[in-house]
């Protein structure tokens, strides 16, 4: 008997094998296995939020990426879009993603994001964030212990000084704005962290091992109704 193919192999154009650390590509394989399943991977597609490297973690092929810092890229298929505010962009694209953002926007103008966002995404907007609830937890739980000298790194600190996301809030203001869900996987509230605290980089065909996992176990998660997540992501397609 022939056995089954993998997912991701080193035969698939659009898989990077850039070293990349592991958090990244747990965060970004959901948006990688979106593109490939419905055959976006040619599309215009911007990485709303992406430092450095952002999708490339992950996607060889071209994308564009802007931040509110200007981007050096790491990995040669990152366009950057520099001087240029995010709110700002007059550009349109088939898909955005904006993975780990919205925490990061002030309550008061999560509105003014999705004003924008319904400007920028033609087809498909993927957000990713860590929930109300155990995301609000965890990071509290992640100050405590990473705290004994009395500083925490500036993406902690925002987490803490701004209001989780709430599920059914920021789906109520995606769908003024022209979006419906339809798909949403969720990420074990601890998981990531761990894998970011751990610091560990793969490439080669241990990433795509990795890889391969990572998908089976967002796919698990997706499928499971209670389980207790620290982000969301959300995919949501714009109405014509």
């Amino acid at each position: 008997m022939k056995e089954a193919r993998l997912k991701y192999d080193t035969d698939n154009p659009f898989i990077s094998s850039q070293q990349v650390s592991i958090d990244w590509i747990y965060r970004y394989e959901p948006v990688l296995d979106f593109l490939l399943e419905n055959q976006l991977t040619n599309s215009k597609i911007l990485d709303y939020g992406c430092g450095n490297v952002g999708l490339g973690s992950v996607f060889s092929g071209d994308y564009f990426g802007i931040d509110l810092t200007p981007i050096t890229p790491e990995v040669p298929n990152l366009k950057p879009i520099n001087g240029v505010h995010p709110f700002s962009l007059q550009d349109s694209f088939d898909v955005v993603c904006a993975m780990d953002v919205m925490e990061h926007v002030p309550v008061n103008l999560r509105e003014d994001f999705f004003v924008a966002m319904r400007r920028i995404a033609r087809r498909y907007l993927i957000l990713a964030f860590p929930t109300d609830g155990a995301g609000y937890q965890f990071d509290v739980e992640t100050a405590t212990f990473l705290n004994p000298s009395g500083s925490l790194p500036d993406w902690l600190l925002e987490h803490l000084a701004m209001d989780h996301p709430k599920v059914e809030f920021i789906l109520e203001l995606a769908g003024k704005h022209g979006f419906q869900l339809i798909r949403h996987v969720k990420n074990t509230h601890r998981l990531m962290h761990y894998l970011g605290c751990m610091g560990l980089f793969v490439g080669g065909r241990m990433k795509l091992r990795f890889m391969n996992d990572i998908h089976h176990i967002n796919r698990l998660h997706q499928a499971e109704n209670e389980l207790e997540m620290y982000r969301s992501i959300l995919f949501l397609e714009a109405s014509a």
